[in-house]
């Protein structure tokens, strides 16, 4: 078995048969990042890894094998609270279900992103309607 991440993921393209494009249209990436990253002159997020084991029916954990990790260790900053409840969450999903809540998590971002870009008023889960000055929440008669 391969002892570089990048190796492991050629490993797999291999075994399954599958060419890179299929591979960086999952991912969201272009043939030409994911040609440069397992060339070893690209580099992957930790997001790009966790869709790569995704498409290939792994966990993250075997996909990065005896790789060692510190937590943002490319951009130099440890986890935040809310991702660290972010990530205890996610290891609460089931494994067979894991894709699936990745897939909607992204579509949540891009839409609320999409969203705020052209201004919308319209609702999202993440931006709460705001009230206009005279209106006041209903109160209920006793």
């Amino acid at each position: 078995m391969a002892r570089t991440i990048d190796g492991r993921v050629r490993e797999k393209l291999r075994e399954l048969k599958v060419n890179q494009s299929h591979l960086a249209r999952f991912l969201h990436r272009s043939q030409g990042w994911l040609n440069k990253y397992l060339s070893g002159t690209g580099h992957a997020t930790i997001d790009d890894l966790a869709g790569m084991a995704a498409y290939f029916g792994v966990s993250l954990n075997q996909l990065i094998g005896e790789t060692q990790l510190s937590l943002g260790a490319d951009r130099g900053e440890s986890l935040k609270a809310d991702e660290r409840r972010l990530l205890r969450t996610w290891r609460r999903v089931p494994p067979d279900l894991q894709p699936a809540a990745f897939d909607l998590l992204e579509l949540f971002a891009r839409r609320t992103r999409l969203a705020r870009a052209l201004g919308s008023r319209q609702r999202t889960a993440s931006a709460p309607p705001e009230r206009a000055a005279g209106d006041q929440p209903k109160r209920r008669r006793a």
